[in-house]
Protein backbone atom coordinates (compact mmCIF):
# COMPACT_ATOMS: atom_id res chain seq x y z
CA UNK A 1 0.00 0.00 0.00
CA UNK A 2 1.77 3.16 -0.98
CA UNK A 3 1.14 6.30 0.59
CA UNK A 4 2.29 9.58 0.42
CA UNK A 5 5.11 10.42 2.16
CA UNK A 6 7.24 13.54 2.88
CA UNK A 7 9.54 15.00 0.18
CA UNK A 8 13.41 14.89 0.99
CA UNK A 9 13.28 18.72 2.00
CA UNK A 10 10.64 18.00 4.38
CA UNK A 11 12.23 14.82 6.14
CA UNK A 12 15.81 16.20 6.06
CA UNK A 13 14.30 19.57 7.48
CA UNK A 14 13.20 17.27 10.65
CA UNK A 15 16.84 16.39 11.56
CA UNK A 16 17.82 16.91 15.20
CA UNK A 17 14.33 17.95 16.26
CA UNK A 18 11.93 15.93 18.47
CA UNK A 19 8.17 15.69 18.24
CA UNK A 20 6.82 17.69 21.01
CA UNK A 21 3.72 14.82 21.19
CA UNK A 22 5.34 11.55 20.80
CA UNK A 23 8.87 12.26 22.17
CA UNK A 24 10.53 10.88 19.23
CA UNK A 25 13.60 12.72 17.91
CA UNK A 26 14.73 12.41 14.47
CA UNK A 27 18.54 11.47 14.25
CA UNK A 28 21.04 13.75 12.68
CA UNK A 29 22.90 13.70 9.77
CA UNK A 30 25.93 11.48 9.88
CA UNK A 31 24.89 10.11 13.42
CA UNK A 32 26.61 7.77 14.49
CA UNK A 33 25.91 5.12 15.25
CA UNK A 34 23.07 5.99 13.27
CA UNK A 35 21.72 2.87 13.41
CA UNK A 36 20.53 2.07 17.01
CA UNK A 37 19.39 5.68 16.84
CA UNK A 38 17.20 5.15 13.87
CA UNK A 39 15.89 1.44 15.01
CA UNK A 40 14.75 3.21 18.33
CA UNK A 41 12.82 5.75 16.49
CA UNK A 42 11.25 3.37 14.57
CA UNK A 43 10.36 1.35 17.94
CA UNK A 44 8.44 4.41 19.59
CA UNK A 45 6.95 5.31 15.88
CA UNK A 46 5.33 1.41 15.95
CA UNK A 47 4.16 1.71 19.42
CA UNK A 48 2.92 5.52 19.05
CA UNK A 49 0.75 4.47 15.97
CA UNK A 50 -0.07 1.11 16.87
CA UNK A 51 -4.09 1.86 17.95
CA UNK A 52 -3.66 5.34 16.54
CA UNK A 53 -3.21 4.08 13.01
CA UNK A 54 -6.91 2.01 12.84
CA UNK A 55 -9.19 3.42 10.38
CA UNK A 56 -6.49 6.19 9.90
CA UNK A 57 -7.67 7.81 5.91
CA UNK A 58 -4.20 8.60 3.66
CA UNK A 59 -3.69 9.75 0.33
CA UNK A 60 -2.14 7.28 -1.95
CA UNK A 61 0.68 8.23 -4.03
CA UNK A 62 0.34 7.99 -7.42
CA UNK A 63 -4.00 8.55 -7.78
CA UNK A 64 -4.66 11.70 -7.06
CA UNK A 65 -8.23 10.94 -6.71
CA UNK A 66 -8.63 8.21 -4.37
CA UNK A 67 -7.68 7.12 -0.50
CA UNK A 68 -6.93 4.43 1.44
CA UNK A 69 -8.04 3.46 5.09
CA UNK A 70 -5.89 1.29 7.69
CA UNK A 71 -7.31 -1.71 9.25
CA UNK A 72 -8.57 -1.54 12.74
CA UNK A 73 -11.46 -2.96 15.08
CA UNK A 74 -14.26 -1.31 16.44
CA UNK A 75 -17.50 -2.06 18.69
CA UNK A 76 -20.64 -0.98 17.54
CA UNK A 77 -22.99 -1.84 20.16
CA UNK A 78 -22.22 -5.59 20.52
CA UNK A 79 -20.75 -6.15 17.82
CA UNK A 80 -17.20 -6.16 16.91
CA UNK A 81 -16.27 -4.99 13.62
CA UNK A 82 -13.12 -6.08 12.20
CA UNK A 83 -11.38 -3.79 8.53
CA UNK A 84 -8.93 -5.46 7.05
CA UNK A 85 -8.26 -2.37 5.19
CA UNK A 86 -8.15 -1.03 1.77
CA UNK A 87 -6.01 0.40 -0.97
CA UNK A 88 -7.71 2.31 -2.43
CA UNK A 89 -11.05 2.17 -0.22
CA UNK A 90 -13.02 4.97 -2.31
CA UNK A 91 -11.85 5.83 -5.58
CA UNK A 92 -12.85 8.65 -7.76
CA UNK A 93 -13.34 11.45 -5.10
CA UNK A 94 -15.26 14.25 -6.28
CA UNK A 95 -13.34 17.00 -7.49
CA UNK A 96 -13.51 20.85 -5.99
CA UNK A 97 -16.00 19.43 -3.10
CA UNK A 98 -15.73 17.46 0.00
CA UNK A 99 -16.08 13.81 0.64
CA UNK A 100 -17.26 12.20 3.57
CA UNK A 101 -15.83 8.87 4.91
CA UNK A 102 -17.35 6.69 7.95
CA UNK A 103 -17.37 3.42 8.97
CA UNK A 104 -20.79 1.58 9.15
CA UNK A 105 -21.94 -2.09 10.13
CA UNK A 106 -23.52 -3.30 7.19
CA UNK A 107 -24.90 -6.49 8.65
CA UNK A 108 -21.77 -7.79 10.87
CA UNK A 109 -19.26 -6.60 8.41
CA UNK A 110 -17.26 -3.35 8.57
CA UNK A 111 -17.83 -1.31 5.67
CA UNK A 112 -16.60 2.12 4.52
CA UNK A 113 -19.25 4.46 3.19
CA UNK A 114 -18.60 7.98 1.26
CA UNK A 115 -20.67 11.04 0.29
CA UNK A 116 -19.78 14.79 -1.01
CA UNK A 117 -20.91 17.52 1.18
CA UNK A 118 -24.32 18.19 0.13
CA UNK A 119 -25.36 14.91 0.99
CA UNK A 120 -23.34 14.77 4.48
CA UNK A 121 -23.07 12.24 6.89
CA UNK A 122 -25.96 8.86 7.01
CA UNK A 123 -28.86 8.79 9.06
CA UNK A 124 -27.46 5.43 10.35
CA UNK A 125 -25.16 4.54 13.29
CA UNK A 126 -21.80 5.36 12.29
CA UNK A 127 -17.85 6.34 13.06
CA UNK A 128 -16.95 9.40 11.24
CA UNK A 129 -13.51 8.26 9.96
CA UNK A 130 -12.75 11.96 7.63
CA UNK A 131 -13.72 14.55 5.66
CA UNK A 132 -11.55 14.82 2.47
CA UNK A 133 -11.10 18.02 0.18
CA UNK A 134 -10.05 17.70 -2.85
CA UNK A 135 -9.25 21.36 -5.12
CA UNK A 136 -8.24 21.18 -8.98
CA UNK A 137 -7.61 17.64 -9.14
CA UNK A 138 -5.77 17.64 -5.90
CA UNK A 139 -5.91 16.45 -2.49
CA UNK A 140 -5.93 19.53 -0.32
CA UNK A 141 -6.82 18.53 3.41
CA UNK A 142 -7.66 15.29 5.27
CA UNK A 143 -9.44 15.91 8.08
CA UNK A 144 -9.36 13.26 11.15
CA UNK A 145 -12.75 13.10 12.73
CA UNK A 146 -12.56 9.67 13.80
CA UNK A 147 -11.73 10.80 18.01
CA UNK A 148 -15.48 11.90 17.42
CA UNK A 149 -17.05 8.66 18.42
CA UNK A 150 -20.24 6.64 17.18
CA UNK A 151 -23.24 8.87 15.50
CA UNK A 152 -25.73 7.49 18.22
CA UNK A 153 -25.17 5.78 21.31
CA UNK A 154 -25.53 1.92 20.64
CA UNK A 155 -26.22 -0.40 23.40
CA UNK A 156 -25.26 -3.80 23.41
CA UNK A 157 -27.95 -5.90 22.65
CA UNK A 158 -29.73 -9.36 24.56
CA UNK A 159 -33.12 -10.95 25.38
CA UNK A 160 -33.62 -12.60 28.44
CA UNK A 161 -31.67 -16.16 27.41
CA UNK A 162 -28.49 -14.46 25.86
CA UNK A 163 -28.21 -11.68 28.75
CA UNK A 164 -25.04 -12.13 30.40
CA UNK A 165 -25.91 -12.34 34.21
CA UNK A 166 -25.85 -9.63 36.79
CA UNK A 167 -22.38 -8.89 38.78
CA UNK A 168 -20.83 -5.14 36.88
CA UNK A 169 -23.13 -2.36 38.52
CA UNK A 170 -23.94 0.54 35.96
CA UNK A 171 -23.64 -1.75 33.33
CA UNK A 172 -27.03 -0.61 30.73
CA UNK A 173 -28.11 -3.02 27.78
CA UNK A 174 -30.96 -3.20 25.63
CA UNK A 175 -32.96 -6.42 26.05
CA UNK A 176 -35.37 -7.10 23.16
CA UNK A 177 -37.41 -9.16 24.75
CA UNK A 178 -38.92 -6.47 27.27
CA UNK A 179 -37.78 -3.72 24.59
CA UNK A 180 -36.69 -1.64 27.77
CA UNK A 181 -32.72 -0.54 28.77
CA UNK A 182 -31.96 -3.39 31.30
CA UNK A 183 -29.60 -1.93 33.95
CA UNK A 184 -27.44 -4.11 36.23
CA UNK A 185 -27.50 -3.10 40.15
CA UNK A 186 -24.38 -5.61 40.49
CA UNK A 187 -26.60 -8.12 41.68
CA UNK A 188 -29.72 -8.21 39.42
CA UNK A 189 -30.84 -6.57 36.46
CA UNK A 190 -33.37 -3.90 36.69
CA UNK A 191 -35.86 -1.78 34.52
CA UNK A 192 -35.08 2.18 34.63
CA UNK A 193 -37.94 2.30 37.24
CA UNK A 194 -35.92 0.03 39.44
CA UNK A 195 -38.06 -3.05 38.68
CA UNK A 196 -36.43 -6.13 38.51
CA UNK A 197 -36.40 -7.69 35.25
Amino acid sequence: MAEKQLTDTQANALAATTDAATGITYPTANQDPWLAAYNRQLDQVNAVALRGNDFRVYEIEANADAIGVRPGRDLFGSTVLIYAGEYPAIDGLTDNDTTYIWLYDAAGTATIGSAIDGTGWPAIPHRKLAEVTMLAGVITTILDRRSEGLSDVIMPTYTDATRPAAGYAGRVIFNTDDAQLNIDTGTVWTLPDGTTT
